[in-house]
This record gives structure tokens, sequence and C-alpha cells, in this order.
């Protein structure tokens, strides 16, 4: 299982900011794969499919851009799972906080 989190900021206000690349990824990755990302669940919009015979979620987190990290673990909860983090230098805040919460749930240490 794959879950890809595509990180921005809700609302008209961001739309087509640099914030909001990661909202933009989602929506392109979903028309390619013919997933609808509409449900809201794990303070986020999430959307369900499969690549071959893999299952993909796709996640929009709606906790604006500082506190994702809030919907990423949501999700990692709901599913049982330590899924392997793969984050990029140029984003540290955001990966800061996401590891905080993954410290905090299960005590780990990076």
């Amino acid at each position: 299982m794959y879950i890809i989190a595509g990180l921005g900021n809700p609302g008209k206000k961001y739309e087509a900011t640099r914030h909001n690349v990661g909202f933009s990824t989602i929506d392109v990755l979903a028309d390619k794969l013919n997933i609808k990302v509409n449900k809201i669940k794990f303070k986020g919009l999430v959307g369900e499919g499969r690549i071959g015979s893999e299952k993909v979620i796709l996640l929009k987190p709606h906790t604006f851009m500082n506190n994702s990290g809030e919907s990423i673990v949501e999700i990692l909860n709901f599913f049982n799972n330590l899924i392997k983090l793969k984050y990029y230098k140029n984003n540290a805040k955001e990966n800061k906080k996401v590891l905080f919460y993954l410290r905090k749930i299960e005590n780990l240490t990076f």
C-alpha cells in the first residue's frame, strides 16, 4: 500500500500559489490514476485506488502546511502501519513536524 500526501493550504486564497504544489500534484496523480479525491477523512481530502495490484491512497491534508503532520499521523494510525517516510531537505520544517508526531505516537528515535 502507498500513501501519497501532497501538502498545501486549503482555500481559494492559496489555490494557484507555490504553497499548493503538493495539492496540484495530487490532482494530477488522481487524474492519471482515475481516483476521486473527495472523501473528507483524516483532517483532509482522501481518494483510494490502485496501481496494478497495489492499493494507493492520495491525501490532501487540510490542516495548513505547518500542521500537515497531524493529518498524516491520523492516516498512519488508521492503517496501523509505520511507513517509511521519504522527505526532502528543502521542506525541513514540515519534515520535523511529521517526525515529531511519529515519535510522539510511537516513541521512535530518529
